[in-house]
């Protein structure tokens, strides 16, 4: 059986398009059944157009596993799950996105090969990979003119 490491995912804060001036709000709330609650409205109000949430108090090696993965349940919108290995607002987003299920709970693999190096919305082709040994931050996105209320439930997140 391989091995798997569990994330805390209790400990989130909001990074939202208000740092650059938008409107749109995020929060991520602990619900009593132990999941953590992504939800707010994106506006594309003063430019603005994304709201996300990043882990805090967390630095970590992924090396010897290959996958990130986590459960959730969403609202039908397409969400990113991101990776960071540089603590500071100016380091590369590693993300994989999915379209989310308002049918069920489901669980979402990505291979960190898999994953696109993107920084402040756009993709990076010569970025360079991310850093295994040292994972600083993970986060959910909600962006592409995907405007109003959203809500995504994630139950775990794990590396295999």
């Amino acid at each position: 059986m391989q091995k798997k490491a569990e994330f805390d995912i209790t400990r989130f804060y909001p990074v939202d398009d208000r740092v650059m001036g938008g409107v749109s709000r995020s929060h991520a709330d602990v619900s009593p059944e132990g999941t953590t609650v992504f939800f707010g409205s994106v506006s594309a109000d003063n430019g603005g157009g994304f709201c996300s949430i990043r882990s805090m108090g967390f630095t970590t090696s992924v090396q010897d596993y290959s996958l990130v993965c986590t459960e959730v349940y969403g609202d039908g919108h397409i969400y990113a799950i991101r990776l960071f290995s540089d603590e500071g607002s100016n380091g590369c987003a590693y993300e994989h996105r999915w379209q989310s299920s308002k049918e069920s709970w489901s669980v979402i693999k990505c291979a960190f090969s898999n994953l696109t190096a993107r920084f402040r919305g756009r993709d990076v082709p010569n970025a360079p990979p991310l850093n295994l040994q040292r994972i600083a931050s993970i986060g959910f996105l909600i962006a592409d003119r995907q405007f109003g209320s959203f809500s995504l439930s994630i139950r775990r997140i794990w590396f295999e």
